[in-house]
């Protein structure tokens, strides 16, 4: 079977930076406004906010919005792997024992099912929100896939 890849969600840390650009103008406004222009202690504030604002969308940008621009796969299904670009997960066909959709307040996540060499059950929680397209798109393709692979026996 041909491999499958899903790219980046380009919308999630676009909006991101939004935000953070939009407090990081608010959160400046407030504080030279408030403090009538105010003293060092108020500059020091500010300079401190703004540098943990732009270190959080410089983050952002390196590790979500670059790969996104880039069209770089986030999510991968090939012969022998799942793998998942955005936390450097790869998961091995051959150990996966089900696939789950689930959603809850913070989003939609693949919960992976696998087995470990001690056959204890346990699981890696792919967060959809890295990956363009719709949760449910996303999940009848995995487990299509997982089917597929599993049918064929995996080498």
């Amino acid at each position: 079977m041909l491999p499958v890849t899903f790219p980046y969600n380009k919308k999630v840390p676009r909006n991101k930076i939004l935000w953070l650009t939009a407090l990081l103008i608010g959160l400046t406004y407030f504080i030279i406004v408030n403090a009538h222009g105010g003293g060092v202690i108020t500059w020091v504030i500010i300079g401190f906010c703004d540098t943990l604002t732009l270190g959080a969308m410089f983050y952002i940008y390196l590790t979500q919005l670059k790969p996104a621009l880039q069209d770089n796969a986030a999510l991968e299904l090939n012969d022998l792997d799942l793998i998942f670009a955005p936390k450097n997960l790869t998961i091995a066909w051959k150990i996966v024992q089900e696939i789950e959709l689930k959603a809850d307040k913070d989003g939609c996540y693949l919960y992976v099912i696998v087995t470990d060499p001690t056959n204890a059950f346990l699981h890696a929680r792919i967060d959809l929100d890295w990956v363009a397209g719709k949760p449910d798109d996303i999940y009848k393709t995995t487990l299509h896939h997982f089917h597929h692979v599993k049918d064929e026996g995996v080498k």
